[in-house]
């Protein structure tokens, strides 16, 4: 069963995940968005571009790959057009009382902290390959991105070792490079928001440690 990732953007991960699920299979994840520039779709086993989702040939697009990918798309496209028709008269509407509750819960500052600490331990541990060497005050990074060699060779070896890292931006056949090529050729994206902890920076920067002497 092959597996459409409409709207892919930054999802590098749930592209990620997919294809691992998939590994073996013989299946494909197919990924769109309307810009080439969406880091996430070079991860797919193949992208299209596509309009604006407000555009009329929209659907009619999704549909052609949907038909030549051999989308199993029955349920998902009779949703989608109910969907569609329905946004034709709506209004808009204020987020509903549980998610404003829920943000107000939300301790952005303690978000912000975790964030940064990640980032400096990451930065601290791997400074030799670290793209930025600095956090300026106001930064509040997501990835702490890296230089190195092979990069898609390491990328395998962290995805075996159970962790997950996007490429920003890996380049695109569709665009002429003259130089800075290594960002595009050798930039790996470590992950370090709140969800994870110093212990999972460690294993990280133990994993590439190993890795880097495997590949001596």
């Amino acid at each position: 069963m092959n597996i459409l990732v409409l709207s892919a953007g930054t999802r590098n991960k749930i592209i990620q995940y997919f294809k691992k699920e998939l590994s073996g299979s013989g299946d494909k994840v197919i990924a769109t968005d309307m810009s080439n520039f969406a880091p996430s779709i070079y991860e797919a086993d193949k992208f299209y571009i596509v309009p604006k989702m407000t555009e009329n040939k929209y659907l009619d697009c999704i549909l052609d790959i949907c038909k030549k990918e051999k989308i199993d798309n029955k349920n998902y496209l009779d949703v989608f057009q109910k969907d569609e028709d329905s946004l034709s008269d709506c209004e808009i509407y204020k987020s509903c009382a549980y998610d404003i509750k829920s943000a107000k819960y939300l301790d952005i500052e303690k978000i912000k902290a975790k964030r940064r600490e990640n980032a400096l331990f990451l930065k601290k541990r791997l400074k030799d390959i670290a793209i930025f060497k600095k956090l300026k005050k106001e930064d509040c990074p997501l990835f702490v991105p890296i230089i190195i060699k092979n990069r898609n060779g390491l990328k395998k070896y962290l995805i075996e070792n159970d962790v997950f890292c996007p490429v920003h931006w890996e380049k695109s056949k569709l665009i002429k490079m003259t130089k800075d090529d290594c960002l595009y050729t050798d930039e790996l994206s470590l992950i370090c928001d709140q969800r994870y902890s110093l212990s999972d920076m460690e294993k990280i920067v133990q994993l590439i440690k190993q890795w880097r002497e495997l590949n001596a």
